[in-house]
Parts: C-alpha cells; sequence; structure tokens
C-alpha cells in the first residue's frame, strides 16, 4: 500500500503573466496563476497532481490565444470604425486552497473573464484530491456506502439557501428550490475544515450580485460528509 501523507503539502505560485497588441493596442491582458504542490510523497502522484494544472495552464493559454484574442480583436475594429473608445478585454485565473492534510488536497480555481460592458463573469472549477495515489476523489467518497449524497446535499443547500433567504442575508431567483435541484453538479464540490462546500456558477440560482453561491454542509461522522482518518504506514 502506498504511504499516505498526514502533513499539508507546500503550495507555491507560478504566475504567467501576458499581454496581447495590435499597433501597440493593447487588446488584451491575462494573468494566470498556477498550483504547483511538493510534500513528502511518492513522486509519481504529486506529478499526476501538478501535471493536472499544467494542462489546465495550457488550455487557458490557447483559449486566449485563440478565442479570446479573435473576439477582441473584432470588436477592436468595430470600436474604430464606429469611433467608440475600447475597454481592453482581460482574464483573470486564481486558485484557493481549502483543505490541504490527512491525504486529501482540495481547492478550487477561479476565472475570471471581462468583455467590456458592465461587468466581467467568474467560472468556478473544483478539485478534490487523494494525495498519495495522485488522483482525484469523488464526491460519494466522503460519505456511508449506499447514501444517496446528491440528494442530501441538495436537501441542505434547500434548508440553507431558504435559511439566508428569511435572514435577509442572500438573495436567490423565486425558482430558487427547483433550480438548485436542476442545476446541481458533483464537479462543483470542494472540501473546507468545517465541511463540504456545494456552490453554483453565477446566475444559475441568483443574479449576478450574489456572485457565486456557496453551501457548506457541515461534516458529520454519522451521516456524512466524513473525512476518514489519515493512518501513516508503519515504519520499516
Amino acid at each position: 500500500m502506498p504511504k499516505k501523507s498526514c502533513a499539508p503539502l507546500t503550495v507555491k505560485t507560478k504566475e504567467l503573466p501576458l499581454r496581447i497588441e495590435q499597433a501597440g493596442k493593447l487588446l488584451c491582458s491575462a494573468l494566470i496563476k498556477q498550483p504547483v504542490f511538493e510534500g513528502e510523497v511518492r513522486p509519481s502522484p504529486l506529478r499526476r497532481i501538478n501535471h493536472y494544472y499544467e494542462r489546465f495552464t495550457r488550455k487557458l493559454l490557447r483559449y486566449i490565444n485563440t478565442k479570446l484574442r479573435q473576439a477582441a480583436e473584432e470588436q477592436y475594429r468595430y470600436s474604430e470604425e464606429n469611433m467608440f473608445p475600447f475597454i481592453p478585454f482581460e482574464l483573470r485565473s486564481d486558485f484557493s486552497v481549502t483543505y490541504n492534510h490527512d491525504n486529501v488536497l482540495s481547492l478550487y480555481t477561479d476565472v475570471y473573464e471581462f468583455r467590456g460592458g458592465a461587468h466581467g463573469s467568474t467560472l468556478r472549477f473544483a478539485d478534490i484530491w487523494l494525495v498519495s495515489e495522485g488522483s482525484p476523489a469523488s464526491p460519494g467518497e466522503f460519505f456511508p456506502e449506499g447514501t444517496n449524497y446528491k440528494k442530501l446535499l441538495i436537501n441542505e443547500a434547500t434548508e440553507l439557501a431558504a435559511q439566508k433567504m428569511a435572514e435577509g442575508t442572500a438573495m436567490y431567483f423565486e425558482d430558487y428550490e427547483a433550480l438548485i435541484r436542476k442545476n446541481f453538479s458533483s464537479a462543483n464540490i470542494y472540501l473546507t475544515e468545517s465541511g463540504m462546500a456545494l456552490f453554483y456558477q453565477q446566475y444559475a440560482i441568483a443574479p449576478y450580485v450574489e456572485g457565486i453561491p456557496v453551501f457548506i454542509i457541515p461534516y458529520n461522522a454519522e451521516t456524512g460528509p466524513g473525512l476518514p482518518p489519515c493512518e501513516q504506514s508503519a515504519p520499516n
């Protein structure tokens, strides 16, 4: 059995800035912040985790240099032809590590994109890793076997949303209960110190002002979600 790492990984940030210009005019700027992990674990699992984020960065760079660049060039030409001011496009990618010990690593990456107009938009991507394996973990692995964890999380999120609405601390669309069910995704889950976080993308259940709604479902050893204890392999 591979040795599990109970200690947290070391996290470093690799920054990749990018500027796209045309005739000396800035069309688009970008800044990608990529996580790089180190730790006392086998090299191969760590390489798999780091390679995942390297690929994610390459995908973003391809997107910036193709679709986003093309859109910026078209908008720039339109602005020039109609004598409108051109506002440079922008893309920013940053990550937040939310859980990092007991052989579990969890984080999310927010990608913000601005194409002029009143405001930009943000997409969130979440990951849960079993460090000793260097493999992604399904949210279902943190619940007792046979648990309908999707139903449990949806019910918890609906109750939390209703509570926030009653307190006046959040505002959701009128049919938010149906939207919480309809837009649920197992990919939109990460772990925190206090519980499992279920989030919804912008506009999925609430207006823009609410940003990305997040519901934290506390850990529960009986019903889940729960975190298994990290047991180090016995030394030789």
